[in-house]
């Protein structure tokens, strides 16, 4: 009956040190699991989603479109999220623009944004532009830095 209970005591033992390694309960005995109010706290689910908005998606929207219209593609590619695409988007531009699209591209980006899906740290808007004379409907998706600036995630 000892034997029993103390390898019972160790299966519990083993357990809890289990959920202490995925850091789901307390570090020091007894290692009570977490509730779920403190895991919220620990493992917040969405990043960013408390941080003071500094730069709202629409401002980030404008300030995009007004520097395509200076002709500042540097500073146009600078509102996008993914700095690694950055050198990509800014050719792409370019391109657009020895192409002499580079008007038509402002004109399409340069349209009223409507949300369509806001989810705290990422949001996603409506915009109209004219291909061969029909409405078209498109999404330009933003997401919140921890400093608290949208940038666009997608055009």
């Amino acid at each position: 009956m000892l034997v029993v209970l103390i390898l019972g005591g160790f299966v519990v033992v083993y357990n809890r040190l289990e959920l202490v390694d995925r850091g789901l309960a307390h570090p020091t005995f007894p290692y009570m699991r977490y509730s779920q109010n403190e895991l919220n706290e620990m493992y917040p689910q969405y990043v960013n989603v408390d941080v003071a908005t500094t730069r709202t998606p629409e401002e980030t929207h404008r300030l995009f479109v007004d520097k395509l219209k200076e002709g500042d593609l540097d500073g146009a590619v600078e509102c996008c999220i993914v700095k690694s695409e950055r050198e990509r988007l800014k050719k792409r531009f370019n391109e657009i623009k020895d192409e002499g699209r580079l008007q038509e591209m402002i004109s399409d980006f340069d349209q009223e944004l409507e949300l369509n899906v806001f989810l705290g740290n990422s949001a996603t808007y409506d915009y109209v532009v004219m291909i061969d004379g029909e409405k078209w409907g498109q999404l330009m998706s933003f997401v919140k830095q921890s400093d608290g600036v949208w940038l666009i995630e997608s055009l």
